[in-house]
């Protein structure tokens, strides 16, 4: 044992291998595993682990991983067999030991109870104590760079009602003073709520104290912890929006990102699924904590943390339509989750009971990176508000009329930086790309209350449910070497205007034009020449060229951005090094390069009203059948369906909300173009444009734009063969609407082969969309 251990491992590793259960069993001394650096030590099968009654350690041992298993698999009996061994490892970088299933599918950490280097310290189960809490606030307090620099500078003078925690009332006041706010579901139980009839009440010094039997244990127990930490003020929902009051309701509602962007850190009640569960270890709210006591005798005890891994199934409050942006809208975040606490800021993470930071947060369910993602955006990146959308609209709304209002906070967050602004949460500049979401399941139409303004069927917000995650490629994205579509773009897919947007209140009232100006930048693109066939390169370099005469070289364009050819490294930054020269846009705040410039430092004024529901175009028109599933993911899951011409050949493919489908179902379908579109199939778009991965639809591809093809169909990789000859695929992008006293409604989008389009009987018409 003196070759293994040190900082004082040791001694605890020494506990382990000595125990008598496995001392006698093959590979039960510590020894180098698969992996350098790591070393091993096997105590058996589950089932040997189970059947070693006598043991009280094998019995722990036993019982601590069948509880793990049970919760992400739903029992031992849903493991393979090769899944059950169990060991003990010792990682030599860091020191740490774990115990785990030998795939890795089950790792807990365990460290030695009572030791001066112990990782873990024992967790009360009725107090969290809140010096922990003060330390990790003081540490990024004093030392975090990055957290003091995104908090806002100017959050205005807006005037919002807070609970002063001192003086036990509600009070007046504006965003600019430190205040900390709540997230939470209220599942049902809102108790004690602000309204017009109590509202001079509760402004009465102890007038939350003496109705403290109506608050929530939540809010309870979020005052009591805000004066704990030596804060006044807290901003909740329940007791700081007048419920009754709908003029309130919405002016609080486009203060949403102010307020959790400007408060001092967010407290979330993660745990349990309505408002009176409590903030387990505040107050009077006991909790089990995550953790552990493994004794293998009564000196030799060690701490196991029971919080690493992510449960199978999320509580409530990663559910939740509302806590959505509080969430995310928040610079740093007081997270209670499984009975414990967590910190959360733009730099460090910690975890109750741990000595040190813990580098990853993601053992919350439903976390993804949109909390760096909100706060680092520095450009109109779409594929980013893409990712934002299709979370959020995966959760659940009590009221379909919150759609919208739950998501104000983060378009309000988003308006600093998209050019342009919303309209009904889609972006103006990318408005022909952000018309063409689609499902992943079949969606439900939102329905809005009779004195409430109807959801358009032409936004996302208008209808409930997963949305296709791909959504987020229909757009070539302006950075070089974009780390989240590749060298030049996932299948880059260029989408082309044809028509003029406009929007309006009614149907008949003032009509204002759509911004929609993505494509006057694109026309701006530099040449990506690489992979790209003689003629390609040359249309590439004489659009570089006209670009170059008009602007001058370098040209200063658009405040701050530069037209330049620099030398860049293979992490799209700038190097003396490297030997990769290449036309490029670059920024004065951006250390990226680009293909072209976009819109920057523009905010958009406030957002448009929800009442501007309806959409106008003039464009063309003509009616087709729709034929059979070409790609169906899940049983379950929305079908891409053919689109058939009357002569029953295919051109072109939908998006159906709908799981089954049957040909002759829909019939003479009213479809109109919304936009046009290309890409470069060798670029592999086949990821998500379902028509490029179907034998049936490329050879029409191919028969239409006159391609010569082998006639061996067998092959080897024939479908790869099909899309290296017809290479540029271009189509129309298509939007399946039905009629209701005049007005046009969104069923499905879809693509028609554009030489297939152009051949239909079309009719120029004016739409009115709904």
């Amino acid at each position: 044992m003196s070759t293994v251990g040190k900082r004082g491992t040791a001694e605890p590793l020494n506990w382990i291998e000595t125990h008598k259960c496995w001392v006698d069993l093959r590979d039960s001394r510590w020894h180098e595993s698969d992996r350098k650096g790591i070393l091993v030590l096997s105590i058996g099968h589950l089932d040997e682990l189970r059947h070693r009654a006598h043991c009280d350690v094998c019995l722990q041992i036993y019982q601590l991983l069948e509880a793990e298993i049970t919760s992400k698999f739903g029992g031992v009996a849903n493991l393979r067999a090769e899944q059950t061994l169990c060991e003990f490892a010792y990682y030599e970088r860091n020191h740490e030991i774990v115990l785990r299933l030998t795939d890795n599918s089950i790792v807990l950490n365990l460290d030695a109870a009572d030791l001066p280097r112990s990782m873990f310290k024992h967790l009360s189960r009725t107090r969290i104590d809140a010096a922990d809490i003060r330390a990790w606030i003081m540490d990024c307090d004093k030392n975090h760079i990055t957290c003091k620099s995104v908090r806002p500078k100017h959050l205005g003078h807006h005037t919002v009602i807070m609970i002063d925690v001192v003086d036990d009332c509600l009070v007046s006041t504006i965003l600019s003073i430190e205040y900390v706010a709540l997230s939470y579901t209220w599942g049902g139980k809102a108790g004690l709520t602000l309204r017009r009839a109590n509202f001079k009440e509760l402004y009465m010094h102890g007038s939350l104290r003496e109705q403290q039997e109506y608050i929530p244990k939540t809010i309870r127990d979020a005052m009591l912890l805000t004066s704990t930490l030596g804060r006044r003020y807290l901003w909740v929902d329940a007791l700081c929006i007048v419920q009754d009051d709908e003029i309130n309701k919405v002016q609080q509602i486009q203060l949403m990102s102010s307020i959790y962007t400007g408060a001092s850190f967010t407290i979330v009640a993660a745990d349990g699924s309505h408002a009176d569960h409590g903030l387990l270890g505040i107050g009077a709210t006991h909790r089990q904590p995550p953790q552990a006591i493994l004794s293998f005798s009564l000196s030799q005890k060690f701490i196991i943390d029971l919080n690493a891994d992510v449960p199978s199934h999320p509580t409530p409050y990663f559910q939740r339509g509302w806590t959505y942006q509080e969430f995310y809208l928040s610079n740093r975040l007081l997270v209670f989750y499984r009975s414990s606490v967590l910190w959360r800021c733009h730099e460090n993470s910690y975890r109750e009971g741990s000595s040190k930071p813990i580098s990853v947060f993601n053992f919350l369910p439903g976390y993804i990176n949109e909390h760096d993602l909100l706060h680092a955006l520095g450009w109109p990146r779409f594929s980013s508000y893409a990712n934002l959308v299709n979370e959020y609209n995966s959760r659940r709304l009590s009221y379909d009329t919150d759609a919208l209002h739950a998501f104000t906070g983060i378009l309000n967050r988003l308006m600093d930086i998209f050019s342009g602004g919303f309209l009904q949460a889609l972006p103006e500049l990318y408005f022909d790309i952000a018309l063409l979401w689609q499902s992943f399941k079949p969606l439900r139409r939102r329905q809005s209350q009779s004195h409430q303004y109807p959801l358009p069927s032409w936004s996302w917000v208008g209808w409930d449910g997963i949305l296709e995650t791909d959504w987020s490629f229909v757009i070539e994205s302006p950075m070089i070497q974009d780390p989240e579509h590749g060298a030049f773009g996932k299948g880059p897919v260029v989408t082309l205007p044809i028509t003029t947007w406009y929007k309006s209140s009614s149907i008949s009232g003032q009509r204002i034009r759509i911004d929609n100006s993505y494509y006057q930048y694109y026309k701006l693109r530099v040449p990506t020449v690489f992979g790209l066939d003689e003629q390609k390169k040359i249309d590439e370099m004489n659009n570089y060229a006209a670009i170059e005469g008009s602007l001058g070289s370098p040209g200063v364009w658009m405040s701050g951005w530069t037209l330049s050819s620099r030398v860049l490294g293979s992490d799209n930054t700038y190097t003396s090094e490297s030997r990769d020269v290449r036309p490029c846009w670059v920024h004065s705040d951006l250390e990226h390069a680009f293909k072209y410039p976009i819109p920057m430092n523009r905010p958009s004024g406030p957002l448009d009203s929800p009442d501007m529901q309806y959409l106008h175009c003039r464009t063309h028109r003509t009616f087709l059948d729709l034929g059979t599933v070409v790609y169906q993911e899940k049983e379950w899951s929305s079908a891409y369906v053919t689109i058939l011409g009357k002569d029953e050949a295919i051109v072109g493919v939908l998006n159906l909300n709908a799981a089954v489908h049957v040909r002759g179902m829909h019939a003479e379908c009213e479809m109109i173009a919304i936009s046009r579109g290309y890409c470069d199939m060798v670029q592999k778009p086949e990821t998500w444009l379902h028509e490029t991965r179907n034998l049936d639809c490329l050879l029409e591809i191919a028969h239409m734009q006159n391609i010569k093809l082998d006639v061996q169909t067998q092959l080897p990789n024939y479908l790869e063969y099909l899309r290296q000859r017809i290479r540029y695929y271009e189509f129309y992008n298509v939007m399946w609407i039905e009629r209701k006293d005049g007005i046009a409604y969104r069923k499905a989008v879809g693509r028609v082969f554009k030489k297939a389009w152009e051949r239909l009987a079309l009719e120029e018409i004016d739409v009115v969309l709904g």
